[in-house]
């Protein structure tokens, strides 16, 4: 069902919902959540194919589920990916759900801060640094929808924090990723505070996201989009600049 095909994926459904009523969810629940994950995965992936709010729906619920059966003390690690998961459906059903976009943002932010609690940054760094990068991205795009200065320094936290662990060095895509994400958080929280230093570090952050982007294949348009942020910081920055000099 992962190349697409139609017809598996309907396969795929009715072999899911036989497997899950072969197994039972008391006496074999790893068993029956790793179905139940996998089930929740196809229908995730049908909401993002179909723009399916009910398949996303179907998906939340099923994450949930997993969570549920495996436990957030027996086995921690499992629970806070499923919670990721479920966060990230929430956040897409946001997107397509316009009416109701901060009730679902909300709840992912919500479903991520609860995940993060369990996801220790010293056992699994890079899991960690990842949700941590999710999680910006939602408390981003929640602060700029209802105008939050406090949800967006929060954003602007969770990636300064990622890329701790996200450095140039060991992971430059995946750096240039973050940084990408600090400096558009950066850039929508000076807008609303005007701190220059907000602004001097979102255009660090786009100088070395290009840079990185433009050494790798198959980035041209992502490029494309930072290099008109960063000519518009860098308008900004001049403009500082010039409103100081203009003073003394």
């Amino acid at each position: 069902w992962s190349l697409g095909k139609k017809k598996d994926i309907i396969l795929s459904e009715q072999a899911f919902e036989i497997a899950l009523a072969m197994v039972d969810k008391k006496t074999s629940p790893i068993m029956w959540a790793k179905i139940r994950d996998n089930q929740a995965t196809l229908f995730e992936t049908q909401g993002r194919l179909g723009k399916d709010a009910v398949k996303f729906r179907h998906a939340i619920l099923a994450y949930q589920e997993v969570a549920g059966t495996l436990g957030r003390k027996v086995r921690p690690h499992e629970w806070c990916v499923a919670w990721a998961r479920a966060a990230l459906v929430l956040y897409r059903l946001g997107s397509l759900e316009r009416e109701n976009r901060e009730h679902y943002l909300k709840k992912a932010a919500d479903a991520f801060e609860d995940a993060l609690t369990v996801c220790d940054r010293d056992v699994y760094p890079a899991r960690w640094a990842e949700m941590m990068n999710q999680y910006g991205i939602v408390l981003m795009v929640l602060g700029e929808y209802i105008m939050n200065n406090t949800t967006l320094e929060k954003s602007v936290k969770c990636f300064r924090e990622a890329l701790t662990i996200r450095t140039r060095i060991a992971v430059p895509l995946l750096w240039a990723e973050t940084a990408n994400n600090l400096g558009a958080a950066g850039f929508a929280l000076y807008k609303r505070v005007n701190k220059q230093e907000l602004l001097s570090e979102a255009s660090k952050c786009f100088e070395g996201a290009v840079e990185v982007f433009s050494q790798a294949t198959g980035h041209q348009t992502r490029v494309s989009v930072i290099n008109k942020n960063l000519y518009r910081v860098r308008e900004l920055l001049l403009n500082e600049k010039a409103r100081k000099i203009k003073s003394i």
